[in-house]
């Protein structure tokens, strides 16, 4: 009797391993398929931004919308959510009540300067809306006041139809009165480095980044939100960047 417990029990135990030896197969081989599945997806997407590098970002990020008024792609990494389209009008007024597809809107759009022409001019000056109870695109901006932030986050990208711009942040702070950035043409007197320093040395953080002649500077701007200067008429947030 006790002979027979014995291989009844050896029995038990030996389709125990079986069964062990089985589960634990198909896991692992269902865990190895899931790491293929996801392995491929990773190897997609970095084709996918290789692709994105190789070839015209511009047309690449177009591919997301369906409007022939975008002339351009603003990004920066680690900031913006996604590449912002930039957008462009015969004024300053339309886009400040209008959104990307030109419909009515109090947020907006960001775009360029109507003045501007990307590729012959030094300054690039884009605008934006700021609200502080909405994540609006340019509303990033503010968080330059923030040193550590500004050393972590000074690349900044204009992808255009004909060229990829790359500008390296240089300074940021909140103008009240003196406007002289937004002239394209007339720096009253000063070389083009010198101009460029007037705004440098007014940065709320101090970074050492060169300026240089013959190299093209972005400047965002857009209303700030910030507590002290909320008794200010007008009151912008800008942040400014050279060509690299």
């Amino acid at each position: 009797m006790k002979k027979k417990v014995r291989i009844i029990f050896a029995i038990f135990l030996l389709m125990l391993g079986i069964a062990f030896v089985f589960s634990s197969t198909y896991i692992f081989s269902k865990r190895d398929k899931k790491e293929k599945i996801k392995y491929k997806q990773e190897v997609f997407k970095m084709s996918e931004i290789e692709n994105h590098e190789i070839n015209n970002q511009f047309d690449f990020l177009l591919k997301k919308y369906h409007h022939h008024n975008i002339i351009a792609f603003l990004d920066i990494p680690g900031v913006l959510k996604e590449a912002e389209p930039i957008v462009q009008a015969k004024d300053n007024d339309y886009y400040l009540s209008h959104n990307l597809e030109g419909k009515k809107d109090i947020n907006g759009a960001t775009f360029l300067d109507y003045r501007n022409n990307v590729f012959t001019d030094n300054k690039i000056l884009i605008y934006g809306h700021s609200n502080s109870e909405l994540s609006l695109p340019l509303s990033v901006i503010a968080r330059y006041a923030d040193g550590a932030f500004f050393e972590d986050n000074k690349v900044i990208y204009l992808y255009t139809k004909e060229k990829i711009y790359v500008f390296t942040a240089f300074s940021s702070y909140v103008e009240t009165d003196d406007f002289d950035y937004i002239n394209l043409k007339n720096y009253n007197g000063l070389t083009w480095v010198e101009h460029l320093e007037k705004f440098k040395n007014k940065s709320e953080y101090k970074v050492n980044v060169p300026l240089k002649e013959n190299k093209k500077v972005i400047i965002l701007q857009t209303c700030s939100q910030e507590k002290k200067y909320k008794d200010y008429k007008r009151k912008y947030r800008l942040l400014f960047g050279i060509e690299e």
